[in-house]
């Protein structure tokens, strides 16, 4: 019987920094990303119809980079570019956490989308757990509207932006799990937000008719794996997916709804 990987280690989580602080973008454009799972051709084609500029714009992923899409095995390429900025997701815990002969074997059944794994080295595969062991819980971005907080799930409701990052720091497991997991403040519709950032983006949980926004916070995940810009017009491409700005007034991606639509129906 196959049973789901334990509780975090915190000793696991606190061996690199838990919680990145990224300073502004002063040249270019700051863009953010829901749960990519693979679908890394995807992505390409959405930064294409955003013109994004590898030389100045940047692209912020709110975690599960891996497991599902069947490039999962390019993560570490994709990691390796310099405008890419990512934080972790519960896929990606899975993966760091977990020794080579638990991965074999939830590979060998594809378990929660594990089945890339076959097909992957041992050596590759210990890269890809280091990687991913790497990335940091949360991230906060300060840009010309404000400081954005990035964090894969949630942050509990009624916890400030300061304790939860403090706990973060501190192994706090409880935090950690809501950062990975959580879903308490999505399936309560509770739009108290998050005191102590000016907006929060999340992932996560799929959310098929574009960003929900509960308060502050911004719930951004669609199964195509793109998602919207964080510091820009927030503009549509041409009908295609296109990638929000981390600072648009109204992050909404209406031709990235469509894609999906279109995707989800096919």
């Amino acid at each position: 019987m196959i049973m789901k990987p334990s509780t975090n280690d915190p000793q696991v989580c606190n061996k690199h920094h838990t919680v990145k602080k990224v300073p502004r973008n002063q040249t270019g454009r700051d863009f953010v990303v829901g749960d990519v799972h693979g679908a890394f051709e995807t992505l390409k084609g959405a930064m294409r119809h955003a013109h994004f500029d590898i030389t100045k714009d940047r692209l912020f992923v709110v975690g599960d980079l891996v497991d599902r899409g069947p490039g999962s095995e390019r993560v570490l390429e994709f990691l390796a570019q310099p405008y890419v900025h990512a934080i972790r997701g519960n896929h990606d815990d899975d993966i760091a956490n977990l020794g080579l002969d638990e991965l074999k074997l939830l590979g060998s059944v594809n378990w929660n989308g594990m089945g890339w794994i076959s097909d992957v080295s041992d050596d590759r595969l210990l890269a890809i757990k280091d990687a991913l062991s790497r990335l940091p819980i949360a991230m906060e971005v300060d840009t010309s509207r404000g400081r954005v907080g990035l964090v894969h799930a949630e942050v509990p409701i009624g916890m400030d932006w300061h304790t939860f990052t403090t706990r973060l720091e501190a192994g706090d497991v409880d935090c950690i799990n809501s950062a990975l997991t959580g879903r308490d403040r999505l399936q309560r519709q509770n739009a108290s937000g998050v005191a102590g950032i000016d907006r929060l983006f999340v992932g996560h949980t799929i959310q098929w008719d574009g960003v929900h926004q509960l308060g502050n916070v911004y719930v951004h995940r669609h199964r195509c794996g793109v998602s919207r810009d964080i510091q820009g017009d927030g503009r549509s491409h041409h009908g295609q997916p296109d990638l929000p700005h981390i600072s648009a007034r109204e992050p909404s991606c209406r031709s990235c709804e469509r894609h999906c639509r279109r995707r989800r129906n096919s």
